[in-house]
């Protein structure tokens, strides 16, 4: 009888690792509706999606042309770099809603200087972000260097973000929207972030693994590491990215 209750326990469990590495064998494609291995970025979004920074749509979907939340933004940023839980309950951002996961991520972002809100009481969780509010968050969040050449895109002179959009734009991670212009204020897609935010880790991993090679001997060898990724950035779909549909999307 032991004998009989030790096998079926070890069958249950044999099972159920099955099961485990099936499930984590499924890829974006499989899982969402709506994109597949032509889909825009689609490896950026099946390599965040099989490490679980990024899920869908109730309804099955990834919506990967709609613009994304701020409070969103943060939430996948927080995944990414594998954060501790920020204190929501010492933080001052009044505008926090019933989503513990995304509110701990934004404070825990805030604590270590990552983002910022509009005010001291507001956030704007359930606000679009925008390109440029990207990439101030991403370059703070990922300490990519900003002592780079200015990347002459025409819309960004001395605005509030420009040391942030050159640092990115010099270390690969983005190209602009076209007409040399890099899109400043407009809304962020989700397949463009997911590309975005891809390109940081990516960076800063290449930059870890040339440094271990070389001793650590200079941060600018890295600038250009990632060219090869950007060359399939959000300007290579121009005309779609003009005006990016603004649908409600849960992570």
């Amino acid at each position: 009888m032991k004998r009989s209750t030790w096998l079926s326990v070890g069958m249950i469990a044999a099972v159920m690792i099955l099961m485990t590495v099936v499930a984590s064998a499924a890829t974006a494609s499989e899982d969402f509706s709506d994109i597949d291995e032509k889909t825009m970025h689609y490896q950026a979004i099946d390599a965040l999606y099989q490490k679980g920074i990024i899920n869908g749509t109730p309804d099955g979907s990834f919506n990967p042309e709609n613009s994304i939340y701020r409070g969103h933004a943060a939430l996948m940023i927080y995944r990414a770099l594998d954060l501790e839980p920020g204190d929501v309950e010492a933080s001052s951002f009044e505008d926090f809603r019933n989503d513990e996961e995304e509110n701990q991520a934004i404070a825990a972002m805030y604590e270590q200087g990552m983002i910022d809100g509009y005010s001291e009481t507001e956030f704007g969780l359930r606000d679009y972000i925008s390109r440029g509010q990207v990439a101030k968050i991403i370059v703070d969040a990922y300490d990519i260097p900003k002592d780079v050449e200015d990347q002459s895109f025409s819309d960004v002179g001395d605005t509030y973000y420009d040391e942030h959009i050159n640092a990115m734009a010099a270390a690969g991670i983005v190209q602009g929207v076209g007409n040399n212009e890099f899109g400043v204020d407009r809304d962020v897609r989700r397949s463009d972030f997911s590309k975005m935010l891809k390109g940081a880790m990516d960076y800063v991993n290449e930059s870890d693994e040339s440094n271990d090679d070389s001793g650590n001997n200079d941060d600018s060898n890295n600038d250009d590491s990632n060219q090869d990724d950007s060359n399939n950035d959000d300007a290579a779909n121009n005309d779609e990215q003009a005006d990016p549909p603004k649908v409600l999307s849960i992570e």
